[in-house]
């Protein structure tokens, strides 16, 4: 007899979606990534995602702004595991991206 926990819960259900940025502004107060609306960001979505950032972030821009991610729901912030947002700093450059987005809370945390 099989018994699951009761808090299991499966996520990504279907594959990992994947989403590419269209554009980068950089502002005076974050950098932003602008990505067409998209079905996991205004539903109710838990889990893994591949962001394909493909804008450069233009040299010389300050490596304290935060980058942040809009879409047609509004916008988001790029975390860390702590919670800190990810800055111009930690910013590869342009590439695939592994995240995870929880609609309930709006986190969109970089993994790794």
């Amino acid at each position: 007899k099989v018994m699951l926990n009761q808090y299991l819960f499966y996520s990504n259900r279907g594959g990992i979606p994947r989403i590419e940025t269209e554009s980068v502004v950089v502002g005076t107060s974050s950098v932003d990534f602008t990505i067409a609306s998209r079905k996991v960001f205004g539903s109710q979505f838990s889990g893994l995602i591949l962001l394909k950032m493909s804008q450069i972030i233009p040299s010389g821009t300050t490596a304290t702004l935060p980058l942040t991610i809009t879409s047609a729901s509004g916008v988001k912030n790029i975390t860390k595991y702590d919670g800190a947002n990810v800055t111009v700093a930690d910013y590869k450059g342009a590439g695939i991206y592994l995240m995870y987005y929880d609609s309930n809370t709006g986190v969109l945390q970089l993994i790794g």
